[in-house]
């Protein structure tokens, strides 16, 4: 009985703890679509006191209380890739695959850097360490960091290659020939949405010559075409509406002006559905 009476002191004192502490989890009610506040304190589970001797156990219901599942898994899944330096494997290719496990296990991304140490041998955990988590680095930041420090200046070169080399291919969509561009200029370092006249003539000269004509007379028209993204905006809406539209256009209208024109003109390119003139 004394036992059992100090284990039900134990949880009044954790209780009133939590409850000084006012810990309180924002929980989404899913089937309402409204926020409520629950405390911590409340989501404390039972504890089985039958027996005198044992560990305390909580329920597992209370394991699976919005609260305690508003806090994301603390586990690492299982799984997770493993990265070598000795290899050629493209550091990016590895961060999207270790990324995308973490995510879809709802691992939270304040520990993202910690889970990464265990995907690499002892000398690549210590760098991890000193450069990535010690530093206190988002994981934005320390992905980028990780990505230029083990990136292969060979791969690096292939990559600068590929761009330069870049051709659309005769099976694929519009949309397709511009993600893997953008994907392309991405992996060189190249952002779309920086205004670069180089770049956006390099993507030009690569587009269909079906389309190629008529996009560089909008470029003429319209200084707004600066950035490939907006280039890749301004020919995705070639292709749905057509030159017509884009002169007359029922879906376009002016980047010079927020009020529909009711005058046609060659620079009415910007989509009216999305409001913008940029593609990511």
């Amino acid at each position: 009985e004394s036992r059992i009476a100090a284990i039900h002191s134990e949880i009044a004192d954790i209780k009133t703890v939590l409850s000084n502490l006012s810990v309180v989890l924002s929980v989404c009610d899913a089937s309402s679509g409204h926020t409520q506040a629950v405390p911590l304190a409340s989501s404390v589970g039972s504890v089985d006191v039958s027996s005198s001797s044992g560990p305390l156990i909580a329920s597992s219901a209370s394991l699976e209380a919005p609260a305690f599942r508003a806090l994301g898994s603390r586990s690492l899944p299982s799984g997770l890739p493993r990265f070598s330096d000795s290899t050629t494997e493209d550091p990016e290719d590895f961060l999207d695959r270790f990324e995308s496990l973490l995510v879809c296990n709802d691992y939270p991304e304040g520990r993202f850097s910690l889970a990464l140490k265990t995907c690499l041998d002892r000398v690549g955990a210590s760098w991890v360490q000193r450069n990535l988590i010690e530093p206190s680095l988002s994981w934005s930041s320390a992905r980028s960091a990780f990505a230029r420090h083990f990136g292969n200046p060979l791969l690096q070169e292939q990559r600068w290659q590929a761009y330069y080399d870049f051709k659309h291919h005769a099976s694929e969509s519009l949309r397709v020939f511009c993600d893997r561009y953008t994907k392309c200029m991405r992996d060189v370092g190249l952002s779309p949405e920086d205004p670069s006249e180089a770049s956006v003539n390099h993507f030009v000269l690569r587009v269909p010559s079906s389309y190629r004509r008529e996009l560089q007379q909008l470029r003429l028209a319209n200084k707004d075409l600066n950035s490939v993204s907006s280039v890749v905006t301004c020919l995705l809406s070639l292709q749905t509406f057509g030159s017509s539209s884009l002169s007359s256009g029922p879906h376009l209208r002016s980047s010079s002006s927020n009020a529909p024109s009711s005058t046609p003109s060659s620079t009415d390119w910007r989509c009216r559905h999305c409001k913008s003139n940029s593609y990511s």
